[in-house]
C-alpha cells in the first residue's frame, strides 16, 4: 500500500510535531498497546457504535494514544484487523490536549505525549504501512516505555507477599520460556485462551510464572 503522504492537503508529521491546530496529516508508527473495544447504541437513534483505544510509537522518545469512534461494526472490524506490533499509517486525526485530571485517562496507558488523537469513522482512516522501512518501527516493540527508576523486581515481588495483591506493578524481565495456549473456563462459564510464560531478572534467574490473556500478546 502506498502512502498517502503526497496527497493534496494531507502533511506527514511525527508524534513530535504534533500541535493542536494541525490538520489533514499523517503520522505513521508501530501499535505498542490496544484494548478491547466498546459497543454501545446511540440512543438518540438506537444505531450501532463503538469505540476502539490503541498506543502508537514512532521513536523511542515518542507514543501517544490513539481512540477510535464510529460505526460499530467498521471500529470492531479494525479493531479485529489491526495488531499489536502493526505498522500503520494514521490520516486526519483531530489532535487534542490531553486532559491529565479526566476519568478516562486513568484508564489508558502512560505515555510521554502531551497530546491524544482521536479518529472519527467520518473523516480519519486508519491502514496498514507498506514500505521496507516498517523494521526501523518493529525496534521499537522492544524499548520499555517507562523509565527503569519505577520497575519492581521479581525479588520484591515473591518477598513481598499478600502486600501487594491487587496491586499493579511495572516489570522489566525477559522471557525465559513460552508455553502452548490452553483453554480455561471463566467463573461466568465463558471458554477462554491462555498463554503462560516464564519470566526472569537478575534477582529471579530461576524465573515466574506469568499468565497472559490478551490474544493480541498470546499472538506474539
Amino acid at each position: 500500500m502506498e502512502t498517502n503522504a503526497d496527497n493534496v492537503g494531507i502533511r506527514r508529521i511525527t508524534l513530535r510535531q504534533l500541535e493542536p491546530d494541525f490538520n489533514n496529516v499523517l503520522i505513521i508508527g508501530i501499535m505498542i498497546a490496544k484494548q478491547r473495544p466498546r459497543r454501545f447504541n446511540n440512543p438518540k437513534n438506537n444505531e450501532s457504535r463503538a469505540v476502539w483505544n490503541f498506543t502508537l510509537r514512532d521513536s523511542p522518545q515518542d507514543y501517544v494514544n490513539v481512540t477510535f469512534w464510529g460505526d460499530g461494526d467498521l471500529i470492531l472490524g479494525h479493531s479485529s484487523n489491526f495488531h499489536v506490533g502493526d505498522v500503520v499509517e494514521i490520516t486526519k486525526p483531530r489532535i487534542l490536549i490531553r486532559d491529565m485530571d479526566s476519568y478516562g485517562e486513568q484508564f489508558r496507558p502512560l505515555v510521554t505525549s502531551p497530546y491524544h488523537l482521536m479518529l472519527y469513522d467520518n473523516q480519519s482512516n486508519i491502514s496498514l504501512y507498506d514500505s521496507n522501512l516498517h523494521l526501523n518501527y518493529h525496534r521499537l516493540l522492544s524499548l520499555p516505555t517507562k523509565p527503569l527508576a519505577g520497575f519492581v523486581t521479581l525479588s520484591d515481588i515473591q518477598t513481598s507477599g499478600s502486600n501487594r495483591v491487587g496491586y499493579f506493578v511495572d516489570i522489566l524481565v525477559a522471557v525465559k520460556s513460552v508455553g502452548a495456549l490452553r483453554s480455561v473456563k471463566t467463573k461466568q462459564g465463558i471458554e477462554q485462551q491462555v498463554r503462560d510464560f516464564i519470566a526472569l531478572d537478575h534477582t529471579c534467574p530461576a524465573g515466574v510464572r506469568i499468565a497472559i490473556w490478551d490474544p493480541d500478546l498470546m499472538a506474539r
